[in-house]
């Protein structure tokens, strides 16, 4: 896993909105760039790249994100140099043990995925799970201190992350739904009238830009599977290294 850190910097971004296709074979331009929106903290500094997930693990993974960004923002920026990186498999595969029987055919539901990272000793046992409701306001305030795991359905537009700006595009289809997916929330971004969602994935950091993406407030209404959530850490968790038992090098 690579030492890069996107940032909101416009330059980098490009934009969310082309301009109109012109003449044929000639590269659409974007428009104009990205902004944060004010009263969000964004996240980007403190998250590490995608890694590409194993069969069902999303949520595992998101957690995992979260806990990096987590480690990253309140203990040390240098925790994970070297490659390490905190092992989402592992939260998966601990959820499905405790909750699923063991059957590893499956993926976890967002509390589970909390459940296991306490059980595995990343986080202390008196951490508590938070729900925020998805709307703007409320993402935007909780941004101020923690990134967010959320829940989708997701379709067809979702394999075709823009590489340019990381935009998840429409379905080919209104009815395509491809399923459900797991990804942690980490800014709001606003571009003209348009306002959007960033988030990390964990489909390898060849999806979207450099395995981040952006997702517009109307596509994230439509398709958002309940609440987000993050966890309340007890008073001096910083002091804490049960995050160091899931450490794992990159291969």
């Amino acid at each position: 896993m690579r030492p890069l850190q996107i940032n909101t910097e416009p330059g980098f971004w490009k934009g969310a909105l082309r301009e109109p296709e012109g003449v044929a074979g000639v590269e659409r331009t974007c428009t104009r760039a990205l902004i944060p929106v004010e009263i969000s903290f964004d996240w980007f500094w403190y998250c590490s790249p995608s890694i590409n997930q194993d069969g069902n693990s999303c949520v595992g993974w998101g957690w995992a994100h979260w806990l990096t960004a987590m480690v990253r923002r309140y203990r040390d920026a240098n925790a994970f140099a070297g490659g390490a990186q905190i092992d989402g498999q592992a939260v998966w595969q601990r959820g499905r043990e405790m909750f699923w029987n063991g059957d590893m055919t499956g993926g976890l539901y967002l509390p589970q995925g909390f459940s296991a990272l306490v059980d595995l000793g990343a986080i202390p046992p008196d951490s508590k799970l938070v729900e925020v409701n998805d709307d703007w306001d409320s993402v935007g305030l909780a941004l101020r201190d923690t990134p967010l795991v959320q829940g989708h359905d997701i379709d067809s537009g979702w394999f075709r992350a823009d590489p340019l700006n990381g935009c998840i595009g429409d379905a080919e289809r209104p009815d395509g739904e491809e399923g459900s997916h797991c990804t942690l929330r980490i800014a709001r971004l606003r571009q003209l009238a348009v306002q959007y969602y960033a988030l990390a994935n964990s489909w390898g950091d060849g999806w979207g830009r450099y395995g981040y993406g952006l997702m517009t407030e109307v596509k994230n209404e439509a398709s958002t599977m309940g609440p987000c959530y993050t966890a309340r850490l007890p008073a001096g968790w910083q002091a804490d290294d049960g995050w160091k038992r899931l450490l794992k090098a990159e291969t």
